[in-house]
Protein backbone atom coordinates (compact mmCIF):
# COMPACT_ATOMS: atom_id res chain seq x y z
CA UNK A 1 0.00 0.00 0.00
CA UNK A 2 1.65 3.23 -1.19
CA UNK A 3 -0.13 5.22 1.52
CA UNK A 4 2.00 3.51 4.18
CA UNK A 5 5.56 4.60 4.83
CA UNK A 6 8.35 2.09 4.26
CA UNK A 7 9.20 2.09 7.97
CA UNK A 8 5.57 1.41 8.83
CA UNK A 9 5.45 -1.46 6.34
CA UNK A 10 8.59 -2.97 7.83
CA UNK A 11 7.10 -2.75 11.31
CA UNK A 12 3.94 -4.51 10.13
CA UNK A 13 5.91 -7.28 8.36
CA UNK A 14 8.06 -7.79 11.43
CA UNK A 15 5.02 -8.01 13.67
CA UNK A 16 6.14 -4.97 15.64
CA UNK A 17 3.08 -2.84 14.87
CA UNK A 18 0.42 -4.27 17.15
CA UNK A 19 -2.21 -1.68 16.19
CA UNK A 20 -2.39 -2.40 12.45
CA UNK A 21 -5.64 -4.18 11.68
CA UNK A 22 -6.48 -4.36 15.38
CA UNK A 23 -10.07 -4.56 16.58
CA UNK A 24 -8.97 -2.87 19.78
CA UNK A 25 -7.60 0.10 17.84
CA UNK A 26 -10.71 0.18 15.67
CA UNK A 27 -13.16 0.29 18.58
CA UNK A 28 -11.13 2.68 20.75
CA UNK A 29 -9.56 5.11 18.26
CA UNK A 30 -11.69 4.81 15.13
CA UNK A 31 -15.18 4.06 16.41
CA UNK A 32 -16.61 7.27 14.97
CA UNK A 33 -15.72 6.49 11.34
CA UNK A 34 -16.81 2.89 11.97
CA UNK A 35 -20.22 4.16 13.06
CA UNK A 36 -20.32 6.47 10.05
CA UNK A 37 -19.63 3.55 7.70
CA UNK A 38 -22.44 1.57 9.32
CA UNK A 39 -24.93 4.43 9.00
CA UNK A 40 -23.81 5.41 5.49
CA UNK A 41 -24.27 1.80 4.39
CA UNK A 42 -27.60 1.16 6.13
CA UNK A 43 -29.79 3.18 3.78
CA UNK A 44 -27.75 2.32 0.73
CA UNK A 45 -27.83 -1.42 1.22
CA UNK A 46 -31.53 -1.64 2.09
CA UNK A 47 -32.28 0.42 -1.03
CA UNK A 48 -29.96 -1.72 -3.15
CA UNK A 49 -31.67 -4.95 -2.16
CA UNK A 50 -35.13 -3.40 -2.43
CA UNK A 51 -34.54 -1.88 -5.86
CA UNK A 52 -32.34 -4.59 -7.43
CA UNK A 53 -33.76 -7.76 -5.82
CA UNK A 54 -37.33 -7.06 -4.77
CA UNK A 55 -38.23 -4.91 -7.79
CA UNK A 56 -37.14 -7.50 -10.39
CA UNK A 57 -39.01 -10.15 -8.40
CA UNK A 58 -42.12 -7.96 -8.54
CA UNK A 59 -41.74 -7.60 -12.31
CA UNK A 60 -41.41 -11.36 -12.71
CA UNK A 61 -44.45 -11.98 -10.52
CA UNK A 62 -46.59 -9.32 -12.19
CA UNK A 63 -45.92 -10.50 -15.74
CA UNK A 64 -46.37 -14.14 -14.80
CA UNK A 65 -45.39 -17.28 -16.69
CA UNK A 66 -47.17 -16.20 -19.87
CA UNK A 67 -44.85 -13.22 -20.28
CA UNK A 68 -41.82 -14.54 -18.43
CA UNK A 69 -39.48 -13.66 -21.30
CA UNK A 70 -40.74 -10.07 -21.30
CA UNK A 71 -40.06 -9.80 -17.57
CA UNK A 72 -36.58 -11.23 -18.10
CA UNK A 73 -35.79 -8.62 -20.74
CA UNK A 74 -37.10 -5.81 -18.54
CA UNK A 75 -34.88 -6.93 -15.67
CA UNK A 76 -31.86 -7.58 -17.87
CA UNK A 77 -31.98 -4.21 -19.64
CA UNK A 78 -32.56 -2.32 -16.40
CA UNK A 79 -29.58 -4.04 -14.75
CA UNK A 80 -27.42 -3.20 -17.77
CA UNK A 81 -28.52 0.41 -17.30
CA UNK A 82 -27.50 0.24 -13.64
CA UNK A 83 -24.09 -1.07 -14.69
CA UNK A 84 -23.60 1.72 -17.22
CA UNK A 85 -24.64 4.37 -14.72
CA UNK A 86 -21.82 3.58 -12.28
CA UNK A 87 -18.98 5.38 -14.11
CA UNK A 88 -21.35 8.27 -14.80
CA UNK A 89 -21.92 8.63 -11.08
CA UNK A 90 -18.18 8.51 -10.49
CA UNK A 91 -17.52 11.20 -13.08
CA UNK A 92 -20.17 13.48 -11.59
CA UNK A 93 -18.77 12.90 -8.10
CA UNK A 94 -15.29 13.87 -9.25
CA UNK A 95 -16.74 17.19 -10.38
CA UNK A 96 -19.17 18.10 -7.59
CA UNK A 97 -17.93 15.97 -4.67
CA UNK A 98 -19.29 12.91 -2.88
CA UNK A 99 -21.87 14.51 -0.61
CA UNK A 100 -24.24 15.87 -3.31
CA UNK A 101 -24.60 12.40 -4.85
CA UNK A 102 -25.32 10.77 -1.51
CA UNK A 103 -27.91 13.43 -0.72
CA UNK A 104 -29.44 12.91 -4.18
CA UNK A 105 -29.73 9.21 -3.38
CA UNK A 106 -31.12 9.85 0.10
CA UNK A 107 -33.79 12.33 -0.96
CA UNK A 108 -34.69 10.25 -3.99
CA UNK A 109 -34.90 7.06 -1.96
CA UNK A 110 -37.12 8.62 0.69
CA UNK A 111 -39.53 9.86 -1.98
CA UNK A 112 -39.37 7.07 -4.55
CA UNK A 113 -39.52 3.87 -2.49
CA UNK A 114 -43.27 4.32 -2.00
CA UNK A 115 -43.78 5.00 -5.71
CA UNK A 116 -41.77 1.97 -6.80
CA UNK A 117 -43.31 -0.58 -4.45
CA UNK A 118 -46.84 0.77 -4.87
CA UNK A 119 -47.11 1.14 -8.64
CA UNK A 120 -44.73 -1.54 -9.96
CA UNK A 121 -46.99 -4.45 -8.88
CA UNK A 122 -49.89 -2.81 -10.76
CA UNK A 123 -47.95 -2.19 -13.96
CA UNK A 124 -48.52 -4.55 -16.89
CA UNK A 125 -46.92 -2.36 -19.56
CA UNK A 126 -43.30 -3.42 -20.28
CA UNK A 127 -42.25 0.16 -20.97
CA UNK A 128 -43.82 1.48 -17.77
CA UNK A 129 -42.29 -1.32 -15.71
CA UNK A 130 -38.86 -0.65 -17.20
CA UNK A 131 -39.24 3.08 -16.52
CA UNK A 132 -40.19 2.52 -12.88
CA UNK A 133 -37.23 0.22 -12.27
CA UNK A 134 -34.85 2.45 -14.26
CA UNK A 135 -35.70 5.56 -12.23
CA UNK A 136 -34.95 3.57 -9.08
CA UNK A 137 -31.56 2.62 -10.49
CA UNK A 138 -30.75 6.23 -11.35
CA UNK A 139 -31.46 7.17 -7.74
CA UNK A 140 -29.52 4.17 -6.43
CA UNK A 141 -26.46 5.18 -8.47
CA UNK A 142 -25.99 8.16 -6.17
CA UNK A 143 -24.95 5.63 -3.54
CA UNK A 144 -23.54 2.63 -5.39
CA UNK A 145 -21.13 4.56 -7.61
CA UNK A 146 -19.20 6.23 -4.79
CA UNK A 147 -19.94 4.54 -1.47
CA UNK A 148 -16.67 2.58 -1.45
CA UNK A 149 -14.44 5.64 -1.81
CA UNK A 150 -16.50 7.62 0.72
CA UNK A 151 -15.89 4.93 3.34
CA UNK A 152 -12.22 4.49 2.42
CA UNK A 153 -11.64 8.21 2.94
CA UNK A 154 -12.65 7.90 6.60
CA UNK A 155 -9.83 5.62 7.81
CA UNK A 156 -6.02 5.66 7.85
CA UNK A 157 -4.37 2.92 5.80
CA UNK A 158 -3.37 0.67 8.69
CA UNK A 159 -7.00 0.17 9.77
CA UNK A 160 -8.86 0.95 6.52
CA UNK A 161 -9.66 -2.57 5.31
CA UNK A 162 -10.92 -3.67 8.73
CA UNK A 163 -12.90 -0.49 9.39
CA UNK A 164 -14.61 -0.36 6.01
CA UNK A 165 -15.11 -4.12 5.82
CA UNK A 166 -16.57 -4.56 9.30
CA UNK A 167 -18.85 -1.52 9.13
CA UNK A 168 -20.13 -2.55 5.71
CA UNK A 169 -20.59 -6.20 6.67
CA UNK A 170 -22.59 -5.37 9.79
CA UNK A 171 -24.91 -2.94 8.02
CA UNK A 172 -25.29 -5.22 5.02
CA UNK A 173 -26.19 -8.16 7.24
CA UNK A 174 -28.69 -6.21 9.32
CA UNK A 175 -30.38 -4.12 6.64
CA UNK A 176 -29.43 -5.47 3.23
CA UNK A 177 -29.64 -9.24 3.41
CA UNK A 178 -32.86 -9.10 5.41
CA UNK A 179 -34.71 -6.81 2.97
CA UNK A 180 -36.00 -9.55 0.61
CA UNK A 181 -37.15 -11.66 3.57
CA UNK A 182 -38.92 -8.74 5.22
CA UNK A 183 -40.56 -7.78 1.94
CA UNK A 184 -41.93 -11.28 1.39
CA UNK A 185 -43.12 -11.45 5.00
CA UNK A 186 -44.92 -8.10 4.75
CA UNK A 187 -46.39 -9.08 1.39
CA UNK A 188 -47.69 -12.39 2.77
CA UNK A 189 -49.22 -10.55 5.72
CA UNK A 190 -50.84 -8.01 3.43
CA UNK A 191 -48.90 -5.12 4.92
CA UNK A 192 -46.42 -4.04 2.26
CA UNK A 193 -46.89 -0.51 3.59
CA UNK A 194 -44.98 -1.50 6.72
CA UNK A 195 -42.01 -2.54 4.61
CA UNK A 196 -42.19 0.68 2.61
CA UNK A 197 -42.15 2.68 5.84
CA UNK A 198 -39.20 0.64 7.14
CA UNK A 199 -37.09 1.13 4.01
CA UNK A 200 -37.96 4.82 3.83
CA UNK A 201 -37.05 5.31 7.50
CA UNK A 202 -33.67 3.58 7.16
CA UNK A 203 -32.82 5.62 4.06
CA UNK A 204 -33.96 8.72 5.95
CA UNK A 205 -31.55 8.02 8.80
CA UNK A 206 -28.69 7.64 6.33
CA UNK A 207 -29.77 10.86 4.62
CA UNK A 208 -29.37 12.73 7.89
CA UNK A 209 -25.85 11.30 8.17
CA UNK A 210 -25.05 12.39 4.61
CA UNK A 211 -26.24 15.92 5.38
CA UNK A 212 -24.83 16.46 8.87
CA UNK A 213 -22.10 13.84 9.22
CA UNK A 214 -20.12 14.37 6.03
CA UNK A 215 -18.32 17.34 4.50
CA UNK A 216 -18.00 17.98 0.78
CA UNK A 217 -14.63 18.39 -0.93
CA UNK A 218 -12.87 18.59 2.42
CA UNK A 219 -9.51 17.05 3.23
CA UNK A 220 -9.92 13.39 4.20
CA UNK A 221 -7.58 10.87 5.81
CA UNK A 222 -6.89 9.47 2.35
CA UNK A 223 -6.01 12.95 1.10
CA UNK A 224 -3.46 13.40 3.89
CA UNK A 225 -1.79 10.18 2.81
CA UNK A 226 -1.88 10.52 -0.97
CA UNK A 227 -2.81 14.12 -1.76
CA UNK A 228 -6.14 15.85 -2.18
CA UNK A 229 -8.30 15.41 -5.28
CA UNK A 230 -9.67 18.91 -4.72
CA UNK A 231 -8.04 22.33 -4.65
CA UNK A 232 -7.72 22.17 -0.88
CA UNK A 233 -4.41 22.62 0.96
CA UNK A 234 -3.40 19.39 2.69
CA UNK A 235 -1.78 19.65 6.09
CA UNK A 236 1.06 17.24 6.82
CA UNK A 237 0.58 17.61 10.55
CA UNK A 238 -0.95 15.20 13.00
CA UNK A 239 -4.18 13.48 12.02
Amino acid sequence: DESLSESHLKAIRAGEDRTAGSLTALFTKHWRPLLLVFLITAGGTVAFYTYSVNAPAIVKSTFGEDRALTATWINLLSLILLLLLQPVGGIISDQVGRKPLLIFFGVGGVIYTYVLLTFLPRTTSPLSAFALVAVGYVILTGYTSINAIVKAELFPADIRALGVGLGYALANSVFGGTAPVLFQASKSAGHVGWFIFYVTAVIGVSLLVYIFGLKNKSVTVLDREQGSAWDVPVSTGAR
